[in-house]
């Protein structure tokens, strides 16, 4: 884990500073979509890892798939304003929002790291869950929260469906 995570803290840097470089000069620098799509693409690897994983809890998995899904989620917006920025006429203002959710996204990012890298307990868990909440304000005070509609259109309805039975066979039998 300690190569992907050092290339993707250099990722999320150079995204920084390239946003740093575009408010100086108050206009977009699409050079950055490249990188964006790259922790986009790592989020979305990871995402699945955990959306497959059953060699631990259904809890730790979920914690860990949904704090992933929710990186992929935010910084995919980010990167869907950052390409339509001079149309809709967003320059800078896409700029000045990717700045304040970038921290949040760096913050969620590392602990998921750490999480990955040993045993989540129960505090691991709920600290996971406040960065997302966190990650998820933020976002959509910034205006890089997908909708709802954006959201619910990637959900597979079979998973979902045989999960949730799966869940109710479990607190059906005292398992849960």
């Amino acid at each position: 884990m300690t190569v992907p995570f050092v290339s993707d803290l250099v990722s999320f840097s150079e995204v920084a500073s390239m946003f740093e470089h575009m408010s100086a000069r108050r206009s977009v620098d699409s050079s950055v979509i490249g990188k964006l799509e790259t922790l986009v693409a790592q989020a979305r690897h990871r995402e699945s890892f955990w959306l497959k994983r059953r060699a631990v809890s259904r809890d730790d998995a979920f914690v860990m798939y949904h704090s992933w899904r929710n990186m992929r989620l935010v910084l995919s917006k980010m990167k869907s304003r950052v390409e339509v920025a001079s149309t809709a006429h967003e320059n800078p203002k896409v700029v000045t929002d990717s700045l304040e959710v970038l921290p949040c996204a760096v913050e969620l990012f590392s602990a998921l790291y750490c999480a990955e890298g040993g045993k989540l307990d129960e505090n691991g868990k709920l600290e996971l869950l406040e960065r997302v909440t966190t990650l998820r304000s933020v976002a959509s005070q910034a205006s890089m929260l997908p909708s709802l509609e954006e959201e619910l259109a990637e959900v597979d309805e079979k998973i979902v469906n045989n999960e949730l039975a799966q869940m109710a066979r479990a607190i059906g039998a005292g398992r849960y």
